[in-house]
Parts: C-alpha cells; structure tokens; sequence
C-alpha cells in the first residue's frame, strides 16, 4: 500500500524525523556503554576510598590501646599473688601469737606443732613480680620463704627469753614485709584503675576517629557520585540539544529546497 504524500514539507519532515529516530537507538547503545564505564570506574574510586589504611594519629591510638590491654593482665597477677602473700602473712602473725602463748604455758608440744605450720605457711609464698607496672619496692616475702622464720624447736633453746626474742624478730621481718605489700598492693590498685581509664579514654578516641574518618569518606564517595552523575547528565543533554538542533536544521533544509531533477523526491512534485 502507498502513502499519499501530501506536501513537500510534509515528506521533509519524515524524512528529517527518520533520521532523527535511526540516531536515537544509536545514542542509547553508545551512552549505556559510556555509562556502564563510568560506574566501574566510580565503584573502583570508592573501593579505593574504602581500602585506605588507617591514619597515623589512628595507628598511634592503636599502639597505645595494644600497649595497655598487653600491661593489664601483669597488673591482675600482681594483685592477685600480692593479696594472696598479704593474707599469709596475716596468718602467720596470728601463729606467731599463739606460740608466744606457748612459750608462756610452756606447752612445748603444741609449740613445735604450732612452728611446723607456720613454716609451712612461710613456704608458700608466691614470687611477685612488678617491674612491669612500676613497682620496684621488694617485700621480702621470698627471702622468707627460701630462710624460713628462723624460729627452732622448743628445746633448742636455753630459756623462754630466747624463745620470745626469736618469735618476735620473725614477727618484725613478717610485719615489715606485709607494710611494704600493702603499699605495693596500693600502687598497683591505683595504677590498674589509671590503665582502665586510659583504654576507655582511648577506645572511645578510636572509635570517634574511626567514625570521623567514615564521615570523611562518605562525603568524598558523595562527591565522586555527583561528579560521575554530572558528567552523565552533561553528555545525555548535550545530546539532546544536537539532536534538536539536527532535527530543526534537517526540517529546514529539506523545506526549504526544491527537490533537484531525477532525485526521489522530483517524482512528488
């Protein structure tokens, strides 16, 4: 079936409109292609964004929060063989006081039972170490436990005068020794409370850090998808525009021309 073509300008106008239609598919292939580019191309900027390393005010917080978390577990043994020996020492001075009643009643089979268990209490003391928190300060109790109370049997001495003078020189060495762990124990209670204060002062610096340099990151992701989105807008309405404009000028220069002789278009005329 043939279309009756009416005018001139209405077959210029198809004509110009065809074109128009056939470049359009084009444009669509072309700018899905440009477009899928640059959306790899924005997805490896934010990967990179994303893969950047901590910063150096960051790795110094991280080092200090790793330095404090490695002392504290010195700090618990500390206290805990501290207040174990404290406790020991406590007893023993107990004993020492019953012997001295011993010595009074001149029980000399509870006393001798009595020293046994006392030198084995005075035995078990455990080693403490504290350099690595600061504590210097040696409580003798393991001198203590290598010597013994230097207390003998009953019967190795002459008279209770002896007996009471060697009870009270290892009551002087177990009380000085257990004045310098509760300082000690002091020292290390105040330095676990300071360390504990330190890590959560520090893990909530890391965490805002961590949380402003989330937000930096975001904001520079914002940009790049601006950026990109920008430049696809651009090239998608400049396209548009040379697409007009070729329509507009196509339109006008087929209107305005006489078809020339022997061409499709002089069979119209």
């Amino acid at each position: 079936m043939v279309i009756p073509i009416n005018s001139k300008e209405s077959l210029a106008f198809g004509i110009a409109n065809a074109n128009s239609l056939a470049a359009r598919p084009n444009f669509e292939l072309a700018f899905n292609t440009l477009q899928n580019t640059v959306i790899n191309r924005l997805n490896r900027e934010i990967e990179k964004l994303n893969d950047q390393p901590v910063n150096d005010i960051d790795a110094f917080l991280l080092l200090q929060q790793k330095r404090l978390n490695r002392v504290l577990p010195f700090v618990q043994t500390y206290q805990n063989n501290n207040d174990s020996n404290r406790i020991r020492a406590a007893a023993i001075l107990d004993k020492l006081d019953v012997l001295d009643l011993d010595v009074l009643l001149a029980d000399a089979t509870h006393f001798d039972a009595t020293l046994a268990e006392t030198n084995l209490f005075a035995s078990e003391f455990l080693p403490v170490e504290g350099s690595a928190i600061g504590i210097f300060a040696l409580d003798g109790f393991d001198q203590i436990a290598r010597d013994g109370l230097g207390i003998n049997a009953y019967a190795s001495y002459a008279d209770d005068a002896a007996r009471l003078a060697a009870i009270e020189s290892a009551r002087t060495r177990v009380q000085a020794a257990l004045d310098i762990a509760n300082v000690n124990g002091e020292t290390a209670f105040d330095f676990r409370q300071h360390t504990e204060r330190d890590i959560i002062k520090l893990d909530a610096q890391i965490k805002a850090t961590r949380a402003a340099k989330r937000a930096e990151k975001a904001v520079e992701i914002e940009k790049l998808r601006q950026q990109y989105a920008q430049t696809l807008n651009a090239i998608s309405l400049a396209f548009e525009v040379a697409q007009a404009r070729s329509e507009a000028l196509g339109k006008g220069l087929l209107a305005s021309r006489a078809p020339k002789p022997g061409t499709i278009l002089s069979l119209f005329t």
